[in-house]
């Protein structure tokens, strides 16, 4: 939401991706953006919203595959990031130079 502090944060990331170049970093950043708010949404609604209206209650039950990999896939990528730390600091630190410039 525009006028949040998450939404700034983002435009940061975002704009400092583009500047240095790194397109395909943009662009996952982006999907996984739209990825977290169709997933947030669903909590959102049943949250503020109430139980459900498409589906009644039921048993708690183990999730479909697709949610089951989505979540490995997103585990796995949080491992690997936190292990090989050094690609994502150096984006981040080229990302802060070129927005902070001789601030430094």
């Amino acid at each position: 939401i525009p006028p949040l502090g998450g939404f700034f944060g983002k435009y940061l990331v975002l704009s400092g991706a583009i500047h240095g170049g790194h397109m395909a970093l943009a662009l996952a950043f982006l999907l996984g953006s739209f990825l977290t708010l169709i997933y947030l949404f669903r909590a959102f609604s049943l949250v503020f919203l109430g139980t459900s209206p498409w589906a009644p209650a039921a048993l708690p039950r183990e999730g479909s595959p697709v949610m089951v990999a989505s979540v490995a896939l997103l585990a796995i990528l949080s491992i690997l990031g936190g292990i090989f730390i050094k690609f994502p600091a150096e984006l981040a630190q080229t990302a802060v130079q070129q927005m902070l410039g001789n601030m430094l």
